[in-house]
């Protein structure tokens, strides 16, 4: 993660509560945080609404309803949202903090990722693969030989 730009959240505490530590991820909607829960005792991910979005009233209106339906949520495959507001004009989302990485950047997903073909074997074998789906739909458009028909 990139931290040569000063982030002017890492070290505030928002809603009286959620003391920013480190800037986790970006996307084109919100900055997520890690955090420290001060009431609860516990580290959370806080994501931030980017202050342009944080002026249109509808958007935020949105933010806080898919907030609301997402806290409703119980699943081991989702993240759990505990808490939603808007500090000063900085709206946010508290949430389950999942330790980890991010799918983001192209040098965790392809060290994870094992290599199993060249861009030229792919190609190969989607044409292949193509060829012989062409080969199989003009064999069914073909009327069946008297000799495969049976009667009943």
């Amino acid at each position: 993660m990139d931290t040569t730009v000063a982030d002017t959240l890492v070290g505030r505490v928002l809603d009286g509560r959620y003391q920013i530590q480190e800037r986790i991820a970006r996307g084109g909607m919100a900055t997520v945080y890690r955090a420290l829960d001060t009431r609860l005792d516990r580290l959370v991910a806080v994501k931030v609404m980017h202050p342009a979005l944080a002026e249109d009233p509808e958007f935020v209106s949105r933010f806080a309803r898919e907030a609301r339906a997402a806290a409703k949520l119980s699943h081991p495959n989702v993240v759990a949202v505990f808490d939603q507001g808007n500090d000063d004009g900085t709206v946010f989302l508290a949430m389950e903090l999942i330790p980890g990485h991010t799918l983001s950047g192209s040098d965790y997903l392809w060290s994870a990722a094992p290599h199993y073909w060249t861009i030229t074997e792919l190609l190969t074998r989607l044409i292949d693969r193509a060829e012989r789906l062409r080969a199989m739909k003009r064999g069914l458009q073909r009327k069946p030989p008297p000799e495969l028909r049976l009667l009943s």
